[in-house]
């Protein structure tokens, strides 16, 4: 056991460099998109990633006006309605 009280084992976060997965919550359904689906990497914009999602589910991006962008050390990114308290 080293001097803090680990056994040697460093713990790190590690950011992912690629894009794993585009999770997208959206009219009470879940959808899993591979990125190759939209063409984009971890380095698109909010708007090119909602201009993409908004073609694909067939809407108007103003249906996304209140939905979030959520990217993940993990590599996934998560379009979701912006959550509301109180």
């Amino acid at each position: 056991m080293g001097p803090n009280g680990s056994h040697g084992v460093s713990r790190r976060c590690y950011r992912k460099e690629t894009l794993t997965v585009f999770h997208i919550r959206y009219a009470g359904r879940t959808f899993e998109i591979k990125p190759k689906v939209f063409d984009l990497s971890l380095k698109a914009s909010d708007r090119e990633i909602m201009d993409r999602v908004a073609d694909w589910l067939g809407v108007p991006e103003g249906k996304l006006s209140n939905y979030v962008i959520d990217r993940r050390p993990s590599g996934q990114v998560v379009v979701r309605p912006e959550a509301i308290f109180g």
